[in-house]
């Protein structure tokens, strides 16, 4: 029998979705589970892309014990039933936790919206619980950036006030970049504040070889191939993506290769506005995990975006793909965000926005390929951004917390 430490893990989706971010979550609580801790995760009964499953309600996956909550069969991509499923979830998760044995700390995600409110009125009765936040995405800013409502809307402004009181509750706020720190640390200056990234759900131990078929497949005899893989939504700058291709190809015909394999808001936009000059842009079907690490290793380039208004909302998965598989990036969105400063620092690809992309599309066609490159790549991602990486720095932050009881 376990006695170790007790941690329970609150997050909408869970295993065995295969979201992203329910299979983050899944990991970390797997993760703690073989260091050690008594997890316990708590979650809804439905799955990210089915809204009608009913999942069973209580069940165990790797040491974790797993307690779902029911949920309607409301629609996420509709805000206001989004917003329906938050207060749903929260009421619902805060009552079964008042079932539960105290813990000895609470981990609390940001699906759905507003989940870290729960921090308020478990601070009042959970006395010696460290509550903790992993914030993935920013509310209510994402909701601000992405236009649906102006930035002095009453709701915003109350919103905002619930998130102040929320954030203040917590002993400690796990941000996923630095822009994001910045943010959380207006609301809670005094709270403890730790950067942890979600990691690459494919982590091969060496650089993979290219697929020459494959290669073939998604970019043609192209010199260059650079890849746009995962979901190009409302936050990607999908505008400032085909100029960046038609630069190049103005420079260099279809020297260099874009292709697109994706689906989103953004995709559609994308392929409305590609024209029959647009010779060295391609589209793909997205593909299934299966087949990722052999499609993500065929590019020598990944493509990512992130609108400059979303900059500390949100941090695009994609980034941390593309370095576990040993690739650099070609980064469209403001220097100052995470990813803009990580790739600068770290010399890990290109950084561009509308005003300075002729300059990086000059940069990634003199490019020259070096070998020693992907070695180097995962080395700063097996360092700062992997799997093993991150639940090794939430355990040391949890035994911190834990001693200052």
């Amino acid at each position: 029998m376990n006695h170790g430490p007790s941690i329970i893990v609150a997050y909408q989706y869970f295993h065995p979705d295969e979201n992203v971010s329910a299979r983050i979550f899944t990991d970390l609580a797997v993760g703690l589970a073989a260091r050690g801790w008594r997890v316990t995760a708590l979650t809804s009964d439905k799955l990210a892309r089915d809204h009608h499953a009913q999942l069973a309600r209580e069940s165990d996956h790797l040491g974790v014990r797993i307690i779902r909550a029911p949920r309607p069969a409301f629609d996420p991509a509709i805000p206001a039933q989004r917003l329906a499923i938050s207060a749903w979830l929260s009421g619902a998760w805060l009552l079964r936790l008042m079932r539960e044995e105290q813990p000895d700390a609470l981990i609390v995600g940001t699906d759905p919206a507003f989940s870290a409110a729960l921090s308020v009125p478990l601070r009042r009765v959970w006395r010696r619980t460290k509550l903790v936040h992993w914030c993935f995405d920013m509310h209510p800013e994402t909701i601000v950036a992405d236009g649906i409502i102006r930035e002095h809307h009453p709701v915003v402004a109350s919103a905002k006030l619930t998130m102040k009181a929320a954030y203040r509750a917590c002993d400690a706020i796990v941000d996923i970049g630095p822009c994001m720190r910045k943010r959380i640390a207006s609301y809670a200056p005094a709270a403890h504040h730790e950067t942890i990234t979600p990691w690459a759900l494919v982590e091969p131990t060496s650089p993979p070889r290219v697929d020459v078929r494959v290669r073939e497949l998604l970019f043609g005899s192209a010199p260059l191939a650079v890849l746009y893989s995962g979901t190009l939504g409302r936050a990607h700058d999908h505008e400032t993506l085909l100029a960046f291709a038609r630069a190049c190809r103005a420079r260099r015909k279809n020297m260099v290769v874009f292709t697109f394999a994706s689906a989103g808001f953004g995709m559609e936009r994308l392929r409305a506005n590609v024209t029959s000059d647009d010779t060295n842009i391609r589209f793909a079907d997205p593909c299934g995990e299966s087949e990722l690490e052999a499609r993500l290793a065929a590019a020598d380039f990944h493509l990512l975006s992130l609108k400059p208004s979303w900059t500390g909302t949100v941090v695009p998965s994609k980034f941390f793909g593309a370095l576990a598989i040993g690739k650099r990036v070609v980064f469209a969105g403001a220097a100052d965000s995470g990813i803009g400063q990580w790739t600068k620092e770290l010399e890990l690809g290109y950084q561009f926005d509308a005003t300075s992309l002729d300059q990086a599309a000059d940069s990634l066609l003199q490019n020259k390929t070096i070998a020693e490159d992907a070695t180097r790549i995962q080395h700063v991602y097996r360092t700062h951004f992997s799997r093993n990486a991150g639940i090794e720095r939430w355990e040391n932050l949890l035994q911190k917390l834990r001693s200052e009881t």
